[in-house]
């Protein structure tokens, strides 16, 4: 079918146009005016090809948590916009997704999640976006996991971002994904990747020496958060407060942990910002050892942990200052 304008065009050609003029004589110059610019108004949206939408120039990407964010706006640059679900403060192990949340999903373009259950309201999310073009990029897909399945979250600990080797592997994928995501940007993605990486080798080199110095190597987490950068580095945590993040631990538990950490000469129990300080402080106080603090989430308003790079900055210099 051929478009209306070519019809316009054809029932009303110039050469009648000026035939009406001349027979109008009535009708007064601004009126002809108007006619004759709707005539070429409509000419001129008419080449006989449909109209093109304008095209995009940002990739829309959703992600879980604030460092993995940040891993990907240095990979993206100024080609993506990103944005964390997960707000300062919170814990993606409690997070409860929003309905603007779930809307969002439905215009995303990529789908960021970290794995091994630590999204484990990803699949609902994912269900309501009704989303055929979104990209979904699950970066526990590439990672080694440490220890055996959880019995809460489903999976192996999902904690991968706090290790700095690993961390590198995120950029690749992330490169990856937003490459299939906008093909004309690959090559700006890649260079992007780059430079991030020899960023993330020199953490991951300053991170080997800082750590291996340390004579005492042993501490008690908040929650087993950092087993990947233990294995990674050479430290050992040796207990957590909590089995599972928002779940305190019962009298028992607390006992057993006193008697462990003196037993194992633990010198220091980690708290996070994200949860209340209080158990670890009283686990201190009863096995007569400091309380310092490990954050594994960051805060894009706090200028010591603004970058996911700052934020293992923070974390090396606190186990540093404390274990050594």
């Amino acid at each position: 079918m051929r478009p209306f304008c070519y019809n316009v065009l054809r029932i009303y050609s110039f050469r009648e146009m000026r035939r009406s003029m001349i027979k109008m004589k009535i009708v007064a110059r601004p009126a002809l005016s108007v006619m004759i610019l709707a005539l070429l108004a409509i000419t001129a949206g008419c080449s006989g090809k449909e109209a093109t939408a304008p095209k995009k120039d940002k990739l829309i990407v959703v992600t879980s948590i604030f460092p993995v964010a940040d891993i990907i706006r240095n990979v993206g640059g100024k080609r993506i916009e990103v944005i964390a679900l997960v707000q300062p403060g919170q814990s993606p192990h409690t997070y409860e997704p929003l309905p603007r949340e779930m809307e969002l999903m439905s215009r995303a373009d990529v789908f960021a999640t970290v794995g091994f259950g630590l999204e484990f309201w990803a699949d609902k999310m994912l269900a309501n976006a009704q989303n055929p073009k979104l990209i979904k990029l699950v970066y526990a897909d590439y990672v080694k996991p440490v220890g055996s399945a959880d019995e809460h979250e489903g999976k192996y600990n999902p904690h991968i971002w706090l290790s700095p080797k690993i961390a590198m592997v995120m950029a690749e994928k992330t490169r990856d994904a937003l490459s299939r995501a906008m093909p004309a940007a690959a090559p700006e993605f890649a260079a992007n990747c780059e430079a991030y990486t020899k960023e993330l080798k020199r953490l991951d080199a300053w991170t080997i020496s800082r750590l291996s110095k340390l004579k005492n190597r042993k501490f008690v987490s908040f929650h087993s958060a950092w087993d990947y950068l233990s294995r990674d580095y050479g430290i050992v945590q040796a207990g957590s407060i909590e089995e599972f993040p928002g779940k305190e631990p019962t009298p028992e538990k607390l006992a057993r942990l006193v008697e462990e950490t003196r037993k194992l000469r633990v010198k220091t129990i980690f708290a996070e910002p994200q949860f209340n300080p209080k158990v670890a402080e009283t686990l201190a106080n009863e096995a007569g050892v400091s309380v310092a603090t490990l954050d594994p989430m960051g805060d894009p308003n706090t200028p010591d942990r603004n970058t996911y790079i700052k934020l293992m900055e923070y974390n090396i210099k606190s186990l540093e200052k404390a274990l050594k």
